[in-house]
C-alpha cells in the first residue's frame, strides 16, 4: 500500500515409530509313571527394547551477506540508453543527499553521487550508490534524498508506493518541486539490498521517464 508524506516528511516435526517384536515360546512334558526328573519350563525370549536413534537437528544456513556494489558512476553513455534522452556526466560528488543537517550517513556508510544533465538543462539524473547503509534507516533514506538531491521547495504531497522484486525493499516516489528555475518534476526510486543502497531520482521541466527505466538500472547497479 503507498504511503502518502505530505510536505517534508517518508521473519523436524520428528514422528519416531517403535516397533515391538513379540517372540512366543513353548513348554514340553515327558508321560512317565515316577519321574526321574523335573522337567522345567524353557523361559521365554525377551529382546532388548529399542532404542530410539537421536536425529542431529539441521544446522541453521547461514544468511549470505550481499558484496558492496561498486560507487564509481555509471557512463553517461548507460544513463541516456536507459532513459532514452542523451545525457552528459557533470564531475562526481559526494553524498550530500544522505547527508542531513551535517550528520555523515548513517552506519559510517560510504556514498558517492552522480549526475548527468541534457544540453538544455531541462532533464537531469542524479544517481546515490552507497555501501554500509542500515536496512534499518531505509525510510530515513526515503526523506533524505527526495528533500536534499535537488533542493527547492515541494509543492503538493510526496507519494511513495513500494516496489516488489527490487532488492530487498523498494519505493518509488514522484511530487513536484517549485525552485528558482521554476517547477520541476521529480520522479524516482530508491532501493536496498544487504546494506548496499541506490537510489535514481530523474528530475526537469519536462522530463517524464516511464517508471521501469528507474528499475531497469537499479537493477544493474545493485548487480
Amino acid at each position: 500500500m503507498a504511503h502518502t508524506r505530505t510536505g517534508h516528511g517518508v521473519p523436524a516435526l520428528l514422528g519416531l515409530l517403535t516397533g515391538l517384536a513379540l517372540l512366543g515360546c513353548g513348554g514340553s512334558s515327558a508321560p512317565t509313571a515316577t519321574p526321574t526328573s523335573a522337567s522345567s519350563a524353557s523361559a521365554p525370549a525377551t529382546s532388548a527394547p529399542a532404542t530410539a536413534s537421536a536425529t542431529p537437528s539441521p544446522s541453521a544456513a547461514a544468511t549470505p551477506t550481499a558484496a558492496a556494489i561498486s560507487l564509481s558512476c555509471p557512463s553517461a553513455s548507460d544513463v541516456s540508453t536507459d532513459f532514452q534522452t542523451p545525457f552528459t556526466a557533470l564531475p562526481p560528488g559526494a553524498g550530500d543527499a544522505l547527508v542531513v543537517n551535517g550528520e555523515p550517513p548513517p552506519g559510517g556508510a560510504s556514498v558517492s553521487q552522480c549526475t548527468y544533465t541534457d544540453s538544455a538543462i531541462s532533464a537531469s539524473v542524479v544517481i546515490l550508490l552507497a555501501t554500509g547503509y542500515p536496512a534499518a534507516d531505509f525510510a530515513t533514506a526515503e526523506q533524505d534524498i527526495t528533500h536534499n538531491t535537488v533542493g527547492g521547495t515541494v509543492t503538493g504531497s510526496e507519494t511513495f508506493d513500494p516496489q516488489s522484486g527490487l532488492g530487498d525493499q523498494a519505493v518509488a516516489y514522484d511530487f513536484t518541486l517549485s525552485t528558482s528555475s521554476g517547477t520541476n518534476y521529480e520522479f524516482g526510486t530508491i532501493a536496498i539490498q544487504g546494506t548496499n543502497l541506490v537510489s535514481v531520482l530523474g528530475y526537469g521541466t519536462t522530463f517524464t521517464p516511464d517508471q521501469q527505466m528507474f528499475n531497469t538500472l537499479i537493477e544493474a547497479l545493485l548487480a
